[in-house]
């Protein structure tokens, strides 16, 4: 249900060379997109290298304070008398504005004195550039980063704003100076507790200070005199039956190791293998130091790599049809009028509203952001609303319509690559595709549940089943035929290729010849990627004559996924209201022919194409079984389908 659209070229035509990783909003390596990357001007197709070049061009040239501009958005008519807030929304809008309507600086001004916005408006959510820089840039990262020199610092920003900058890169300052002093005394009292087990003192009380700095130095240095300078060992062994041992636990410290101890209490007979015992502890801290140092350049090396590639899988993502046709209106007013997918999660969401209330949702591939209002409506404390189409500029705006957007967060990028800011409780998506596996959405569910859900978390919907049911239906045949005559025109070798397409369409239940066969369950709370590729069998009984000319596939649905919430499910059935997924139809290239009671034994295998994984190959083999339950001869039939 969710993918990765692109954004549609505007003036200047602009083409990075870089892909477009996350949305302006959720902006991934700041620093180096601010500094290497290509901003094309506002007000004229000059481009250059970074944002703060662009910002300097457009202050010299045009005469505009853009860093105040975007700070405040300033009315600049001689006195500062007005500000308007500038949020991110209004500045998407207003920089689209300006691209799209050719606006100059001069017309721009003229707006705010006369206090007109005609950028507000959600067509201008959509980027007229693609990955445009003037979209992700921000004040304060600005200043926090020191990409802005004190002279365009203070030639952008009133003496009042300069000040505020300041008054934030001091808090900011502070702030760090806190955490840092914070996990100094955290390191100094686990050192404390750790130490007295070398040096042979009693456990330190937490915040007493202690002499043991010159014993430290002594034994990881390993100096000659530490005899003079360390006393007799005294080690306070654990109680086995005592509480200390757990509480220590629970803290997060561990509890001395008993061949330590046994150590400890042996040096009175040995202490010349104290200095000894300094020494390798010397050596080992110096070792893993250096380990350490190889492995993170190593793990730099290795993130970097990553990220190169992650840049080529999202320029490919940026142009593939899957991921720009869910940008289109059409599929999502399809998918919202589908009264019986979206009632169904609706109800199971508003009867649930207790599973839902404080917690923290992940809504992967949230189109128009619906379930994402949904859960909500329910009471949930923070949504993350995800997808990579651009229909997240719809979202944003539907959301900001709604009044939501306090609590639900929208992040256009692959789930696979982002950035959440914490772990979730519940991970919610409308994730599935015709046959329910097309399109290989359930594999990026499977990986935001893997990545980001708490052990003890939910995946909605909880279950699927998929079933098989033989048709009698002469139509089908009658497909195949058509190829035979087309206007006077023989065209027989398209019907191989008709009959190897499986094909999505709206069975007629009076059709159905055969009762259905279940050949596959998933559980989205335990189910593997590895299990979406699979080989299973099914049976299908029927009662009366039939020939049967094809099969149809459909799958159900069933949201809870614990037995203490109330179920809500639907299906695909063609006897079931009919949904947009309607059903899959495989025609055979010979009929059966059913005669009186029997079982037809099918074995199914589904696995996804090679060059194209959203697609995939189907291989199915029946076998029609006689009353005694022996295969007829003659009566068995292997066909390969694909679904694309």
């Amino acid at each position: 249900m969710s993918g990765s659209g692109t954004a549609s070229g505007g003036s200047g035509g602009e083409e990075s060379d870089d892909s477009y990783q996350e949305s302006v909003w959720q902006p991934m390596e700041w620093h180096e997109r601010m500094v290497r990357r290509k901003c094309t001007c506002l007000f004229c197709p000059l481009k250059k290298t970074g944002i703060e070049p662009i910002l300097k061009h457009i202050h010299e040239v045009h005469n505009l304070n853009m860093l105040s501009l975007r700070t405040h958005l300033t009315v600049m008519n001689g006195a500062r008398s007005e500000r308007f807030d500038l949020d991110d929304f209004a500045w998407i809008q207003l920089v689209n504005y300006v691209r799209r309507t050719l606006t100059s600086p001069g017309e721009l001004i003229k707006h705010f004195k006369e206090k007109e916005m005609p950028w507000d408006d959600s067509e201008y959510y959509k980027p007229t550039l693609r990955d445009d820089l003037m979209l992700q840039w921000e004040p304060d990262e600005l200043a926090k980063e020191s990409m802005v020199d004190d002279i365009l610092m203070n030639s952008y920003l009133s003496p009042l704003e300069q000040l505020q900058v300041k008054i934030r890169k001091t808090e900011e300052s502070k702030r760090l100076t806190e955490e840092t002093l914070k996990r100094a005394l955290s390191d100094l009292e686990s050192i404390r507790q750790v130490a007295h087990v070398y040096l042979g003192t009693p456990p330190v009380q937490p915040g007493v200070t202690a002499d043991i700095g010159e014993r430290a130095r002594v034994l990881l240095l390993g100096e000659p005199d530490v005899k003079k300078k360390c006393s007799k060992p005294f080690v306070e062994m654990p109680d086995p039956d005592s509480d200390d041992e757990e509480d220590e636990r629970s803290s997060g410290r561990s509890s001395p190791a008993p061949a330590l101890a046994s150590d400890a209490a042996t040096a009175d007979a040995d202490e010349e293998s104290l200095p000894a015992l300094a020494s390798a502890e010397g050596e080992a801290a110096s070792a893993s130091a250096s380990a350490a140092a190889d492995g993170s350049a190593a793990a730099a090396k290795s993130e970097g790599d990553d990220d190169d590639d992650d840049d080529d899988d999202d320029e490919d993502d940026d142009t593939d049809p899957y991921f720009v046709s869910y940008a289109n209106v059409a599929i999502h007013r399809e998918m919202l009028q589908d009264t019986v997918r979206t009632s169904s999660y609706h109800d199971f969401i508003m009867k649930n509203a207790d599973v839902f209330k404080g917690k923290v949702v992940l809504d992967v591939g949230c189109g128009t952001g619906i379930l994402s209002m949904f859960a909500a409506r329910a009471g949930a404390a923070r949504v993350y609303a995800v997808d990579q189409s651009t229909i997240v500029y719809q979202a944003m705006a539907i959301i900001r319509e709604n009044k939501l957007e306090n609590t639900i967060k929208v992040i256009r990028g692959k789930v696979e690559n982002i950035d959440l800011e914490e772990k979730v409780d519940i991970i919610i998506s409308e994730w599935m595709g015709y046959f329910l596996l097309y399109e290989s959405m359930f594999d990026t569910v499977l990986a935001a549940r893997d990545k980001w859900l708490n052990p003890e978390g939910h995946v909605f919907p909880g279950k699927f089943t998929m079933h098989m049911v033989g048709l009698a239906d002469p139509s089908l045949t009658g497909r195949l035929d058509y190829w035979k005559d087309v206007y006077g025109f023989s065209m027989k070798s398209m019907r191989s290729s008709d009959l190897y397409e499986a094909e999505v369409m709206t069975v007629d239940p009076a059709t159905l010849a055969t009762d259905p066969g279940l050949f596959k369950t998933f559980d989205a709370q335990t189910a593997t990627v590895d299990n979406l590729e699979f080989t299973s069998e099914f049976t299908m009984v029927y009662h009366k004559d039939a020939l049967i000319t094809g099969l149809a596939c459909y799958f159900d649905t069933h949201f809870a996924s614990s037995e203490d919430q109330q179920q809500v499910e639907f299906s695909c059935s063609p006897k079931a209201p009919t949904t947009h997924w309607k059903q899959t139809v495989f025609i055979l290239e010979e009929p059966l022919d059913l005669e009186e009671d029997g079982t037809i034994e099918g074995v199914i295998t589904v696995k996804k194409q090679k060059k194209h994984h959203r697609a995939l190959h189907v291989v199915i083999k029946l076998t029609l079984l006689d009353m005694d339950g022996c295969p007829e001869r003659g009566r068995r039939r292997i066909q390969d389908y694909v679904i694309q």
